[in-house]
């Protein structure tokens, strides 16, 4: 829409509808409301050809290169240099200009019928003929609108926009109201029916308005207000995208994400006074929508008049434009209050009729783009996963009640320290389908500075620890958690999606363990000492869904044997859901000769064994690794804690020429369980039961335990889940027949070295550790674990 010309009268212009001149005759301006002045649009100038003009960019002058204007916006002129109607870079409007005069916000509309910024050619929801082609957006039942049920002056529930906000200027909106007398409001009901020009007085205060044709409209008997929100991409947001793209190239990324839509159809003006529709103007309707869309960063407003056929009654003219209530930022549409407003729809836009368009976000970057993430990822995620999303903690395991509870369940490990307090996260996946989505669900548990359960853990649909989950757990609890929680005050909405797990119905895990020269205690708290010589069974369910073996060797120090290494596996069911999934794991903990853990791993009925020991990555300051049904944890080279989705692990310590396993397990596996750990029923009295199920009494001779117990829980050939270095085997590690010395049958006190007892005192494992094995190291450590 730019104008340049020369000769006396000149007229050169730049930016969209801005006019400037030089020579005789010269005319200062800015085309479409660019003013200091008063008025809406009014332009003033001084000189020969000076332009003055008011009401709706009306321009009129006098003198040499005079010109002179009227209607909404067309400039049309004669003299010399003057600008008539037509020809290159004629003008039919207002273009692109800044209003100052009544508040900030540029407007696009009245103008811009020719140049780079044309929107002929946008593509229009459907344009129907009118006066001009009329770009409006389909309304009533069959576009799926909502029907207002209306009173006099009355406004529709509150639309809560959970789904994002929408920012004007420097405020965000996140409720709006569709109200009987022309307006959208935002936050709260606006129900008065008289119209003012904004700024308004005090009943406008603090009011967010958007108002097309604020009027006295009655639809008691006539006339329907429709209204829709659209809060995902389709063929509307779509379409307001292109308007959008074409009406501004600043914009050109604009890609809606709300997108309200108010229709006034065939709306009335109040009664006369009898109160009936019996005069000429009481038959007149006008049609008009308000749109409002939003990318969470940019607003605009689109104001589109169908059908325009009365202002109001008794001098109360329609009123648009929009205000922010705080007295500096609003906008009266030229002609508000006047006649005037019955021809809005004879307005143009390229060759559209009756559109405004306005920018209400200036300074985008005021907006507040964590309230928008933190509610876009909330519309994502009910979409996505629907709601209530019950399945998310139907199923996981509750949040051990206290800190030092955490610390002892080794299916939760640490994974941060802030002003919450200290946060663990279930290490053990639960897998899970939902909408077709593969999932491996997690727990996080915080705790207070007191150790106690707070509200800031929650469940989560990824599991942080979990190799192909690990970047969208950030993505979808992390991050958001900081958007909705941190950031904003949305935190509701992100409970919603993720909510928090309580301890309720928590069961602290049971331990079963073994350690030094081996004293072993049952998962029902039988102690008793085994000095086998080979590779037993010291854990497994009947079904052998979960197996735990152990090796035991001769002592390098003297006659005493200790565990060497450790295997096991998780087996599952061939016809359960997490056998599609995973293929079992085994696992084999080693002692090296240097006193540390080698890990190795083989898939079930394969013979082919991969070195683990360098293969673990640091995730939240956690050596992992992720096999198949079992992750792997590492604190470093000498611990080892294998998590098994069954809610089973098993930790291995490497100490001085030994290993100590600690298994914990929750009450699932009680009742089912066999084998040197004993039969988990709660009743220590039947835990010496053998393989082929006779029950030794507990108080046994050690003699009796080791021969007719322990040595019927050896691992056969079968049944091995070791790894062997090359050349040897089952039977290279089995010796069912060594004779090993039994603690009740020794005077420890009277055998010990004087420097044992000076370490164990009267604790018995330790002297007999310390006597079996020769060394003073093991007496340490098996007195540590017996009074620790």
């Amino acid at each position: 829409g730019n104008i340049s010309g020369s000769g006396s009268g000149g007229i050169s212009g730049n930016g969209f509808g801005n006019i400037s001149g030089s020579g005789s005759g010269s005319m200062p301006g800015s085309g479409f409301g660019s003013t200091s002045q008063s008025g809406s649009g009014n332009i003033s100038g001084s000189g020969s050809g000076s332009m003055s003009g008011s009401g709706f960019g009306n321009i009129s002058g006098s003198g040499s290169g005079g010109i002179s204007g009227n209607g909404f916006g067309n400039i049309s002129g004669s003299g010399s240099g003057g600008i008539s109607g037509s020809g290159t870079g004629s003008i039919s409007g207002s273009g692109f200009g800044n209003i100052s005069a009544s508040g900030s916000g540029s407007i696009f509309g009245s103008g811009c019928a020719s140049g780079d910024n044309d929107i002929t050619s946008i593509p229009s929801p459907s344009p129907t003929a009118g006066l001009w082609n009329q770009l409006y957006f389909p309304f009533g039942e069959e576009a799926g609108d909502i029907l207002a049920d209306l009173s006099d002056n009355a406004c529709t529930d509150g639309m809560e926009l959970q789904c994002g906000h929408i920012p004007v200027f420097d405020r965000q909106v996140s409720t709006l109201y569709v109200c009987e007398n022309g307006i959208i409001s935002a936050e709260e009901p606006f129900q008065l029916s008289t119209p003012q020009l904004f700024p308004g007085d005090d009943k406008l205060n603090n009011r967010i308005l958007f108002a097309s044709f604020w009027a006295n409209i009655d639809t008691r008997q006539e006339g329907k207000v429709w209204y829709h929100f659209h809060l995902k991409a389709n063929n509307i947001t779509q379409m307001v995208d292109a308007i959008v793209h074409n009406i501004s190239s600043r914009h050109s990324d604009f890609v809606s994400s709300i997108a309200a839509i108010a229709t006034w159809e065939n709306v009335p003006n109040f009664p006369d006074g009898s109160g009936t529709y019996s005069d000429h103007l009481s038959s007149l309707r006008n049609t008009f929508q308000t749109v409002i869309v939003s990318d969470g960063t940019n607003t605009f407003v689109f104001y589109i008049y169908l059908s325009i056929n009365w202002s109001g009654r008794w001098g109360l003219n329609a009123v648009g434009g929009y205000t922010l209530g705080d007295g500096f930022k609003h906008f009266n549409i030229p002609g508000s209050g006047t006649d005037a407003m019955a021809d809005i729809d004879q307005l143009k836009t390229g060759n559209f009729a009756g559109l405004l368009i306005f920018h209400v976000t200036p300074t985008p970057k005021q907006s507040n783009t964590f309230d928008f993430d933190c509610r876009q990822w909330y519309c994502e995620d009910k979409e996505q996963f629907g709601i209530p999303p019950a399945w998310l903690v139907a199923d996981l395991p509750p949040c051990p009640s206290s800190l030092s509870q955490a610390r002892n369940d080794y299916n939760f490990t640490s994974t941060s320290r802030s002003s919450h307090g200290f946060c663990f996260s279930q290490l053990n996946p639960y897998y899970m389908t939902v909408n077709g989505h593969f999932l491996s669900a997690e727990v996080e548990c915080c705790y207070n500075k007191e150790g106690w359960l707070n509200s800031f853990g929650s469940a989560s649909p990824y599991h942080r620890f979990v190799r192909q989950h690990q970047s969208l757990h950030y993505l979808q609890t992390d991050q958001p958690y900081n958007w909705c929680c941190v950031q904003t005050d949305l935190c509701q909405l992100y409970r919603s999606r993720r909510p928090s797990i309580s301890s309720f119905g928590y069961q602290h895990p049971f331990w079963a363990w073994s350690f030094g020269d081996p004293h072993i205690r049952t998962m029902d708290g039988k102690m008793y000492t085994f000095n086998g010589y080979g590779e037993y069974i010291l854990m497994k369910t009947h079904n052998d869904t979960f197996v735990l073996e152990g090796r035991a060797e001769p002592s390098r120090a003297a006659n005493g044997t200790v565990f060497t290494a450790f295997s096991m596996a998780q087996f599952m069911p061939s016809d359960s859901f997490t056998a599609s999934k995973f293929n079992s794991t085994i696992i084999h903990v080693g002692l090296t000769n240097s006193n540390t853990l080698e890990i190795w791993a083989s898939a079930a009925n394969s013979t082919n064994w991969t070195n683990l020991t360098s293969s673990f990555v640091t995730l939240h300051n956690t050596s992992m690794l992720e096999l198949s049904g079992v992750v792997l944890l590492k604190a470093d080279n000498k611990t080892l804690v294998a998590l098994f989705s069954q809610q089973v692990s098993v930790k291995v310590e490497a100490k001085s020429g030994f290993v100590s396993v600690v298994l914990s397990a929750h009450d699932d596996f009680m009742g089912d369980t066999s084998g040197l750990f004993g039969v988990w029923d709660m009743n220590p009295d039947n835990d010496f039961k053998t393989r082929n199920r006779t029950i030794l009494p507990p108080d046994s001779a050690d003699v009796d335990i080791h021969f007719n117990f322990g040595q019927t829980w050896l691992v056969s050939m079968d049944e091995s889940l070791f790894y062997y270095p090359d050349g040897l085997g089952p039977d290279d590690f089995s010796f069912p027949d060594s004779m090993p010395l039994f603690l009740d049958e020794l005077n420890l006190t009277a055998i010990a070295s004087p420097e044992l007892l000076t370490i164990c005192g009267e604790e018995s494992m330790c002297l007999f550790d310390g006597t079996a094995t020769g060394s003073l190291q093991m007496a340490l450590e098996s007195l540590e674990t017996e009074t620790g």
